[in-house]
């Protein structure tokens, strides 16, 4: 993007800012703001009035907060609505999470609600006069924002800020008037930009659905034409080629099942902890990560050490979803986590395409039990391809 510079730069004394213009400072939150850590959540028992509360779930998923998204309900006591309430031009972020990636994330309230309070999990940024809701809320989203929570953030298992950690972070203010310019462009660049990745996202939903068709048609009725097909007896399989055989996967591999625990995660661990979050669309994602030692390493894989070219496969959140273990990485099973060893290893890349096709898929949704997420017993593990 072609900006305009500014005629003069000085040094902030800050790496992550670098030089900025001359007039503008740095400042911390502390300093700006008025920094407002929530205690109440759903349990809430005080003398009560119904409210609603914005949640870490609400801060997570939509960059702004208003009266038309839902939010849980629950109740609370006059003092707390006086102290938490939400009001417009307020910035929350979420302090503390599994991941240290996942600390410091904002949201910035549009409008206000006389019941509407933040909930347990966040810290509400109240600006000062001196800097403005929507400039504050960029300015923590930034990339020098993002890393200085990343860094502040303390733990092993669960990350999260301390108060000192967050007053401490610093921002650029610019004038009253520049910020409003700034938030503005801003506004009108990430709509834009939002629109695109939109209409890609579309677009690539649509070559998603292409995909599995092929990958359902070939695993269960073959790449040939005029094969005679066959009824397995089998409802959601549907024919098959007369000529292929039925099998339940139990006999086909070496199921391990995970631990059903967690293991201590260390930042500097050297293995990786395989959680349902790293196995999507058929590929293991090293990002976020979480990492142990060696100690718990060799706990976590008593059972066996997931080979490479064998198949990860999640028991929920969402149940089904299927890689393959990649060579060059030491890893060991997360809590709801499945591996599958192929006795044929000729037959592994066979049997993940299977665990992706649409009928597998339909078969997962019908077998797995869970109100609030879907879950697959170890037993049903051993399903038919």
């Amino acid at each position: 993007m072609g900006y305009i510079a500014y005629p003069d730069y000085k040094e902030s004394g800050l790496d992550i800012f670098g030089k900025i213009p001359t007039h503008w400072k740095t400042r911390r939150l502390a300093d700006i703001a008025e920094l407002i850590t929530s205690t109440v959540d759903k349990k809430s028992q005080n003398d009560q009035r119904e409210v609603r509360l914005c949640n870490y779930v609400d801060v997570y998923k939509n960059r702004t907060i208003n009266k038309s998204l839902e939010f849980m309900l629950a109740t609370a006591s006059n003092a707390e609505i006086e102290k938490f309430r939400l009001v417009s031009g307020d910035v929350i972020i979420t302090k503390d999470s599994e991941s240290p990636h996942d600390i410091g994330v904002p949201a910035l309230v549009t409008e206000s609600a006389k019941d509407l309070l933040c909930g347990y999990h966040l810290t509400i940024i109240r600006s000062h006069k001196e800097i403005s809701g929507s400039f504050l809320y960029y300015s923590l989203q930034a990339l020098t924002g993002a890393y200085q929570f990343t860094t502040s953030a303390n733990g092993v298992t669960r990350f999260g800020l301390t108060s000192q950690g967050t007053k401490n972070i610093r921002i650029c203010v610019p004038t009253p008037v520049e910020q409003v310019k700034i938030a503005g462009l801003l506004d009108h660049k990430t709509a834009q930009i939002d629109l695109l990745i939109e209409k890609k996202q579309e677009f690539i939903g649509k070559l998603q659905e292409m995909r599995s068709a092929f990958i359902s048609h070939a695993v269960t009725s073959g790449i040939e034409n005029g094969v005679t097909m066959k009824d397995p007896g089998i409802e959601w399989l549907g024919a098959i080629p007369a000529h292929w055989k039925i099998s339940k996967l139990k006999f086909e591999s070496k199921i391990v099942d995970c631990k059903n625990r967690t293991p201590e995660y260390f930042p500097n661990g050297e293995y990786l902890v395989v959680r349902t979050s790293n196995v999507r669309n058929g590929e293991l994602l090293t990002e976020p990560a979480l990492h142990t030692d060696q100690e718990n390493f060799e706990e976590w894989t008593k059972r066996g050490i997931p080979p490479a070219g064998s198949i990860l496969f999640t028991r929920e959140a969402p149940a089904g979803a299927v890689c393959l273990v990649p060579a060059e990485i030491k890893l060991c099973l997360g809590q709801r986590m499945m591996n599958f060893i192929i006795d044929d290893h000729a037959m592994t890349e066979f049997i993940l395409y299977f665990l992706m096709s649409n009928n597998f898929q339909q078969y997962i949704e019908a077998v797995s039990s869970g109100s609030t997420v879907t879950h697959l017993r170890v037993e049903q593990g051993g399903c038919r391809s």
